[in-house]
């Protein structure tokens, strides 16, 4: 594996499919002067309202932030692997990223994660106790990704549902009203974008929540084990079809939804603790 300027244009060329497909904007482009960076690679990025910057000479902190994150993904991500292949590297990365956007204590933020350290800049928390709260080992969670190497403690959703919690219910007749392509659309701006908004506004009030999904026909939901996923099979005149209902409203973060069982181990519907 040797990176030279072949490498880099094809990875300006998936930056760029990349911003295509999720409908992002890239008005600035800023690169430091390793040789691999060369003239072709800075056309590929010229036009489109796009400036490209080249940083100063011996300026490592013009670029402090991105230098910063690549040091804190290899020394506690990538370090601790012997990685075999590409496949492998993207893997190890991506779990990384969610890890670090979602779950990872940031010193510089009061160790919070960045949701809540976001929503909190937004508006101003209500009046905190001083009393610290005790919290019992039994409510407490771990999430773990890449083998145990990064864990993630957060407090039991359903331990919480007395508390506060937001309950979505019957879209079962909306999903099936619409094409597999338009629900999945529909799940995943509007409902997500609903869900998201409720996060932040429990966070930003220093609040925790649990996020639960009724679902009148349990039966209806079904688990790919190989892929980790929650599905959807679809009614009406659609029937047959399923639509990754973990995916479109959980954004990545869908192998943390859980079954709600009763006393029998009937399913009654799906929680999910991110937005606690």
């Amino acid at each position: 594996y040797h990176p030279d300027e072949a490498w880099v244009l094809e990875q300006a060329e998936a930056f760029k499919q990349h911003l295509k497909e999720e409908k992002l904007s890239c008005k600035l482009l800023m690169h430091d002067r390793d040789t691999k960076f060369t003239k072709l690679f800075d056309e590929a990025f010229s036009g489109g309202k796009r400036d490209v910057k080249v940083s100063a000479f011996r300026s490592p902190n013009t670029n402090a932030y991105v230098e910063r994150f690549i040091q804190t993904l290899q020394q506690e991500c990538l370090d601790h692997f012997v990685v075999f292949g590409k496949v492998h590297f993207d893997h190890l990365c991506s779990e990384y990223r969610e890890y670090y956007h979602m779950e990872r204590p940031h010193q510089s933020l009061e160790n919070l994660v960045l949701p809540t350290a976001k929503a909190k800049r937004t508006k101003k928390s209500k009046k905190q106790s001083t009393e610290p709260e005790t919290i019992p080992l039994s409510s407490i969670s771990c999430k773990e990704r890449l083998g145990g190497l990064l864990k993630h403690y957060s407090r039991k959703a359903l331990a919480l549902v007395d508390d506060e919690a937001m309950v979505v219910a019957g879209i079962e007749g909306c999903i099936d009203a619409l094409p597999p392509e338009e629900a999945s659309e529909w799940l995943r701006h509007t409902i997500y974008n609903a869900m998201v908004s409720y996060q932040r506004e429990v966070a930003s009030g220093g609040s925790e929540a649990a996020l639960i999904f009724w679902i009148v026909d349990p039966q209806r939901l079904d688990y790919h084990t190989s892929e980790d996923q929650w599905y959807w099979h679809c009614g009406g005149e659609f029937k047959g079809q399923q639509i990754p209902i973990g995916r479109c409203l959980f954004n990545g973060a869908a192998s943390d939804l859980k079954e709600i069982q009763d006393s029998s181990g009937k399913p009654l519907g799906l929680f999910h603790p991110r937005i606690s």
